[in-house]
């Protein structure tokens, strides 16, 4: 007797053509298994954060002062034209720094807002996975008219910037704050 046999597929086979069929199939796992890995740690390490641009109206900062007991005046406070940037991770934890709104268009010199101006030591938005970060500026705080057009960008750690699409101000919302503040108590 030669060597075991093993029946398969209805003819006789020797143990080493069993264990080569064995061994190309483990081959073949640890081959998928391998490029799975590769593509999950692709993901993984793949930038997923965006910048949306969304517009709202929003009460002006007001104080109240009553003098010598006059009536408060009636009247509504006034709205302003507010300009939103939400920067959404969808990845891995991220930072991001310089957010900045600017004039769309080609060419150097476009004025724009650097929204970290205000944060003391340039703090850079640590961001987790699956997290929003909201900025809400007045449209008139720009330092350009927002009306030929408006882009948001940021740069994350890594250097990557990340840019917003080309916004236009909403006239039908324009209109409203105008209504309204033509009604509203002066500021």
């Amino acid at each position: 007797m030669a060597g075991l046999s093993y029946i398969r597929a209805g003819r006789a086979v020797g143990t080493s053509e069993v264990a080569n069929g064995l061994s190309e199939q483990a081959n073949d796992l640890s081959r998928q298994a391998l490029e799975w890995q590769r593509e999950l740690d692709a993901d993984r390490h793949r930038t997923s954060v965006r910048i949306e641009l969304t517009q709202s109206a929003e009460p002006l900062p007001f104080f109240l002062m009553v003098v010598g007991g006059e009536p408060v005046d009636p009247r509504p406070e006034p709205v302003h034209h507010c300009i939103n940037l939400d920067v959404i991770n969808g990845g891995q934890t991220e930072a991001l720094t310089a957010p900045f709104i600017e004039e769309s268009g080609e060419g150097s010199g476009r004025a724009g807002l650097d929204l970290t101006d205000n944060l003391p030591g340039r703090k850079d938005y640590e961001l987790q996975p699956r997290q929003r970060c909201t900025k809400k500026v007045s449209a008139s705080d720009l330092g350009f008219e927002p009306a030929g057009g408006f882009v948001a960008w940021g740069r994350l750690a890594s250097g990557e910037e990340v840019r917003s699409e080309v916004g236009h101000p909403d006239e039908h919302l324009l209109n409203l704050v105008e209504k309204h503040n033509r009604g509203a108590r002066p500021r």
